[in-house]
């Protein structure tokens, strides 16, 4: 892999993408029911386990149609455009939480599409720049890059909350950590292009 500047590019957007991807499942429920609370009173017609059932039944399909994209707008063009848009809904997903029910579940439903379109194209990208000589390493360590920030995901997101209160800037404070992060793809993208 030395030498192979788009391929670090991929690896580290794939470990910025993951922990997005998994700071946001593991508090969408949590995060729903928080807004939920929020709301004496209010009877929605699905529970938060429900809403969160079918945004991460949709996003499946988000990451097939993101890789579609790549097919009209170049693969990183595409990745940049994907994890920048994910990472400004996720800055401000968690300010919504004191909104009525359901203008909450739609951002949330649109923060579970956008969070997966980039995954198919990073890895679609990352097997077109790895060398014959490198096709078992590469993966490994776009693997373990993103698996390792799939781990931490939960754990940060939890401290944001545990350090910045039980209200709902606690809830923006620790989406935004994930959309910030989720945005440094395009940067690394940018910083390990090809010379």
């Amino acid at each position: 892999m030395r030498g192979n500047r788009p391929a670090v590019g991929y690896i580290l957007g794939y470990g910025a993408h993951c922990r997005e991807l998994f700071g946001f499942r593991s508090g969408l429920v949590a995060f729903l029911v928080f807004s939920l609370s929020l709301q004496p009173g209010f009877s929605a017609p699905l529970s938060p386990q429900n809403v969160g059932m079918i945004i991460l039944l949709a996003g499946m399909h988000a990451s097939i149609l993101g890789n579609e994209g790549t097919m009209v707008w170049g693969r990183r063009r595409a990745i940049a455009i994907h994890v920048i848009g994910s990472g400004l809904l996720g800055c401000v997903l968690g300010f919504t939480a004191g909104f009525i029910f359901h203008l909450v579940s739609a951002p949330c439903f649109l923060c579970g599409m956008t969070n997966l379109f980039d995954s198919g194209a990073l890895t679609a990208a990352l097997v077109a720049e790895s060398p014959d000589r490198h096709r078992g390493l590469t993966p490994a360590v776009y693997s373990f890059t993103g698996f390792g920030m799939a781990f931490l995901a939960p754990l940060v997101f939890g401290a944001i909350l545990d350090a910045a209160g039980r209200g709902v800037a606690a809830r923006g404070l620790a989406f935004a950590s994930l959309g910030v992060v989720c945005m440094s793809g395009a940067l690394w993208l940018r910083i390990f292009r090809a010379r």
